[in-house]
């Protein structure tokens, strides 16, 4: 009943001569343009309903990193300071905040959990990343995806961690830096100076950050339609070059945190008609090795080709990713 009263009230100031993509601007604190945008791409209802969810508080999520000792005991440890957790929906190695300031904690500054939204968590796992293999990390900072890699390809591996600002590769991993990580600053758009190939390589590409609208707002005000376009230019790029240094029978995993299909699927179909060595690797083939890591309700994101997460569903950040493949011959 106040819901409803709210809206009335809220209906009455409306001029008359405003249209209601413009109203809508206004209820939802979106760009009218955005807000097109979305309608469009998945429909009215779903829009409206991503622009409302966008406007709550984020979950806190936390990657637990078991090194010393057991899951469950660093969840009493962060209990014993005074931070409660629930476990994630999808990640078993994940925990959600539900009170206390993680920052605080012993735990935290020991490296023992970061703090990384669940479907970016979920990524790298994408890659399937097996000891000793060579990893390129293109995109990486601030580094908690690089964190996970090395910790896969273990000592007799090696994970090249690369990004275009210094500053940045400069903090990565200053949580417990790892002896098998190289660090290279590089523009990933252009051609690579590796003499060798790699295994596994991860694309976290650079993107408009839509799927983070609820712990970036700012990023809807500044972006525009123009922007979008351009970056998917770029994230083309990216994968044209990642796919020069790639072995054969190796993985490339593609991903954003947008939920625009122009830097998602749209890269992806692009990339994949200039390039017959490739293919789409389902994510729904992926779901036998995938269940070691994940609770049985991550099941229903592996019957499509593509990891796709939806804030107001999921509770996570919008994330997408692709599994590219290198067929062996081609």
């Amino acid at each position: 009943m106040l819901r409803k009263a709210a809206a009335a009230e809220l209906d009455v100031l409306r001029p008359r001569n405003m249209s209601e993509r413009e109203w809508q601007s206004i209820e939802y604190s979106h760009p009218a343009w955005l807000l097109e945008r979305w309608a469009r791409q998945y429909g009215e209802q779903a829009a409206l309903e991503l622009a409302r969810t966008d406007n709550d508080a984020a979950t806190t999520f936390l990657r637990l990193n078991p090194v010393s000792r057991s899951m469950d005991e660093i969840v009493e440890a962060l209990r014993q300071e005074g931070v409660e957790t629930r476990p994630g929906r999808f990640l078993k190695s994940c925990r959600a905040v539900a009170t206390g300031n993680v920052a605080r904690t012993e735990m935290y500054r020991r490296g023992e959990v970061l703090i990384q939204d669940e479907a970016s968590q979920m990524v790298a796992h994408l890659l399937d990343v097996r000891e000793g293999q060579r990893v390129l990390d293109l995109c990486a900072a601030p580094g908690n995806k690089t964190a996970q890699l090395a910790q896969w390809a273990g000592a007799s591996g090696r994970v090249v961690a690369c990004d275009l600002h210094v500053h940045r590769l400069k903090q990565l991993l200053s949580q417990g830096r790892r002896a098998n990580v190289d660090r290279v600053a590089l523009n990933g758009q252009r051609t690579l100076p590796f003499s060798a190939t790699f295994d596994r390589i991860l694309v976290d590409a650079p993107c408009s950050g839509t799927g983070t609208l609820r712990r970036n707002p700012e990023i809807k005000w500044r972006l525009s339609a123009g922007d979008i376009a351009e970056l998917a230019e770029k994230q083309l790029e990216l994968l044209h070059s990642a796919s020069t240094v790639l072995s054969a029978g190796g993985r490339i995993v593609y991903s954003t945190c947008s939920v625009e299909s122009e830097e998602n699927q749209e890269v992806i179909e692009r990339f994949l008609r200039s390039h017959s060595e490739f293919r789409l690797a389902p994510l729904r083939a992926e779901a036998g090795r995938l269940e070691k890591w994940f609770h049985p309700a991550a099941t229903d994101l592996w019957q499509q080709d593509y990891l796709r997460t939806w804030p107001p569903r999921d509770e996570t950040d919008g994330f997408f990713a692709a599994v590219l493949e290198k067929v062996a011959g081609r």
